[in-house]
């Protein structure tokens, strides 16, 4: 692909859209000009496939090596290499950028967070759920907020990524180019559990999107949840049957666990009761 351009701005979005660590944008860019003329088809090539949803899940996996190795190269000052290799180096606090760089025959000791982040975010990828409908796909699956910031005492935030693309007329297949994407918030998602759970008989999710203009509902209608995403003038939704709800709900419990690892599961179905009953009575 000769003449390939790799904007920074648009694999940020295609990150963020997929539930995937969203570098800076500076960081991107340095990421960007370390590729030679091999690896930036390669890196574009995923991202595309990200963006129109047509990847598979070692894409995913190879698209989240290329992210640690950007954010690696970026944090360690490491111009020379940005091979999703250099995750498995060895390499410690107190070791030179350079040292790190020419040691890649051991697997990481000292990038922890590192290949935990890339451990759980495979975990993450299995997780994905399809609800399919008559109109559309809706796929439901984990989602990492990750902190970008300089601080590495504030946790990530393990979230769920609801999306849905229309069907293509005539056919089996589904139009992921023009999907609708959505990620619970911090306060949504307690809402979310709640109602998969039966605590609640509906949640709302509005004001997603720079434009502020997409939104989630989901009711529970007794034998079916219905979901119902929306951007501007353009609807779609889907049922989910009771298997739905139950991988559903399986999900949304270990996210929450994600996010308070100390405490266990008994604790986090008291918590979300206890936020149902609260805003049963804010609306009686």
């Amino acid at each position: 692909m000769a003449g390939t351009v790799l904007n920074p701005r648009w694999v940020a979005s295609t990150l963020s859209a997929r539930g995937l660590p969203v570098l800076e944008l500076r960081a991107i860019q340095h990421g960007i000009n370390q590729l030679d003329a091999q690896q930036l088809p390669v890196v574009h090539s995923l991202v595309s496939k990200l963006h129109n949803g047509t990847d598979q899940e070692p894409d995913m996996e190879q698209m989240a090596n290329w992210v640690s190795s950007w954010r690696l190269a970026w944090k360690m000052n490491l111009p020379e290499s940005t091979s999703p290799d250099l995750i498995h180096q060895k390499a410690t606090p107190h070791e030179m950028p350079l040292q790190a760089a020419k040691s890649r025959t051991k697997p990481s000791e000292g990038l922890v967070r590192e290949d935990t982040l890339h451990k759980d975010r495979k975990s993450q990828i299995r997780q994905s759920h399809h609800v399919y409908g008559t109109s559309c796909d809706c796929c439901v699956e984990p989602a990492l907020i990750e902190d970008t910031g300089t601080d590495w005492r504030r946790p990530d935030f393990h979230t769920i990524a609801i999306e849905m693309a229309p069907v293509i007329a005539g056919t089996k297949h589904f139009d992921w180019t023009t999907k609708i994407s959505v990620r619970l918030t911090k306060r949504e998602l307690p809402a979310y559990a709640a109602v998969l759970m039966g605590l609640q008989k509906s949640m709302a999710a509005e004001k997603h999107g720079p434009a502020h203009d997409k939104s989630i509902t989901i009711e529970d209608q007794g034998k079916h949840l219905f979901l119902k995403i929306r951007q501007g003038a353009r609807t779609m939704g889907v049922q989910a049957q009771p298997d739905d709800v139950f991988a559903l709900l399986s999900m949304v419990e270990e996210v929450l666990l994600r996010n308070t690892p100390t405490l266990d599961s008994h604790t986090i179905v008291a918590n979300i009761k206890r936020y149902a009953a609260m805003e049963q009575l804010k609306k009686s």
